[in-house]
């Protein structure tokens, strides 16, 4: 049987697979936590941290064994995986805060999640965004983005799609929950560009989902190539409206294999 391994960069996390983000997961009110200092990360024991210089041989030299139909299990290591752990000293493509990575067990394929500190949102200061910890059930105690108030609502996001596992079609979603609010009930406009410079877009209405419940809005599919790499960039926003909006709460933006 494969093992997984799950990373946070550049705080790198060796959590089981299983703990990885399930397509929707149910946050009751009462058990939702939330704290104003986001020094109040609780650190696990299988934590290694690489902006430290913290690192050990078997954390290294992880590799995913893959079944072979009739054949005995091979070691093999996951596409880039020495570059991935090389650029977490630095942060990987220099974000100042959370990544997870992770190998998906069934088939050996990269996996990433950025949080909401790795993307770029527009008047993302504390008047118009709070920053929240909150504790989740796969990840532990991470910080979310929750709306506050505005009229420009514009979260992107890019990734540099060389570390994807090649000739597999990844896809990009955000992670977001909504509480009560306004001005959410003008579609927002979820947005990706590949590395061909082909924009993909498709239109979700927030107010007609259920609060206090994470859940995915799909931005789109991209088939990682070897040959053609680049960045992808992905964005979720409202501009042309004009209503003030509240009642957001942003995870982050998870890329994975389509199942």
């Amino acid at each position: 049987m494969g093992q997984n391994y799950s990373h946070r960069l550049p705080s790198m996390s060796s959590s089981d697979a299983s703990n990885s983000i399930k397509a929707v997961e149910k946050v009751d009110k009462p058990d939702i936590q939330y704290s104003n200092s986001s020094k109040e990360k609780v650190e696990k024991q299988a934590t290694v941290s690489l902006a430290n210089g913290a690192k050990t041989e078997e954390n290294l030299s992880m590799a995913v064994e893959v079944a072979k139909e009739g054949k005995e299990n091979k070691l093999k290591k996951p596409h880039r995986y020495d570059d991935i752990i090389k650029e977490a000293d630095k942060t990987l493509q220099g974000y100042s805060e959370e990544i997870k990575y992770w190998i998906e067990e069934r088939t050996g394929y990269n996996c990433f999640m950025l949080f909401a500190r790795a993307l770029l949102i527009t008047w993302g200061d504390d008047r118009y965004w709070s920053w929240l910890i909150m504790r989740d059930n796969s990840n532990g105690d991470i910080e979310v983005a929750r709306l506050i108030d505005v009229c420009w609502l514009e979260v992107r996001g890019n990734f540099n799609s060389s570390y994807l596992t090649p000739g597999v079609t990844y896809e990009v979603m955000f992670i977001v929950m909504m509480e009560p609010g306004y001005g959410l009930a003008v579609p927002v406009n979820l947005k990706l560009k590949l590395p061909t410079g082909s924009i993909a877009e498709r239109r979700e209405v927030l107010r007609e989902k259920p609060l206090w419940q994470w859940f995915e809005l799909k931005v789109g599919e991209y088939m990682a190539s070897a040959e053609l790499s680049g960045e992808i960039i992905f964005s979720l926003e409202e501009t042309q409206g004009g209503q003030w909006k509240r009642g957001l709460v942003i995870k982050g933006v998870i890329i994975r294999p389509k199942n």
